[in-house]
């Protein structure tokens, strides 16, 4: 009786310990302060249309007045419109369409996404991703080194169609792609670091993306 009792608490301590471990590696959405920053670093290469889409350099990434912005830190850099909303991305961004990071945040999750934008030449495209949180690694930056979740992400654009039933009906045609592996951080309440590779509709590679993180801090730099 003793050994059967004895059995019985050692599967009851066992699934405690592991309902524990499972309730730590689900991470809920992080809180953001006013004068909180993330400094990033963004290097990249091979990009077909350099001139237009390049947003390489070093950004400040602040949280003031209930929002997220972004600056270039330093004068030469150019902070163009593609440059904000990469940068803005690396921290959670609760009506972002794209939907980077989704929380809870667990390994094992998998989420799908499908909206609409429009392009730099003003068409209309369809955006389809596919997410999965595949792990959790420890990742090392100029800002430290962390334990954060590994989200792999797959995303397809093709060009939309607007007007008339015969354009609903349509399904747009898939013309390009870009594969994203990228770190989010807990302890940062950032991802950390980020590569993307972009292809054009040939199949081609259209850019190289990578983004780290430099150091992080609140009440200035």
């Amino acid at each position: 009786m003793k050994e059967k009792m004895f059995s019985l608490a050692t599967v009851a301590i066992f699934l405690i310990a592991a309902f524990n471990i499972f309730a730590q590696d689900q991470v809920p959405a992080p809180v953001y302060k006013d004068g909180e920053f993330w400094h990033f670093r963004v290097a990249e290469k091979d990009f077909l249309t350099q001139s237009t889409r390049a947003v390489g350099g070093d950004y400040e990434v602040f949280y003031s007045g209930a929002k997220v912005g972004v600056k270039a830190l330093r004068e030469e850099e150019v902070q163009t419109r593609e440059a904000i909303g990469n940068l803005r991305r690396m921290l959670h961004l609760p009506d972002d369409d794209d939907q980077i990071l989704q929380f809870p945040l667990a390994v094992g999750k998998k989420w799908s996404v499908s909206h609409q934008s429009t392009t730099k030449k003003g068409k209309l495209e369809n955006v389809t991703s596919e997410v999965s949180v595949v792990g959790m690694e420890e990742v090392t930056t100029p800002a430290g080194t962390f334990k954060a979740f590994k989200i792999e992400r797959y995303e397809t654009r093709g060009e939309g169609k607007t007007g008339g039933r015969r354009a609903e009906a349509k399904q747009a045609t898939k013309t390009a792609g870009s594969s994203f592996i990228y770190y989010y951080s807990p302890d940062t309440r950032s991802i950390v670091k980020s590569y993307s590779e972009a292809k054009s509709e040939s199949g081609d590679i259209a850019g190289k993306r990578e983004i780290e993180l430099l150091k992080f801090g609140s009440g200035g730099k």
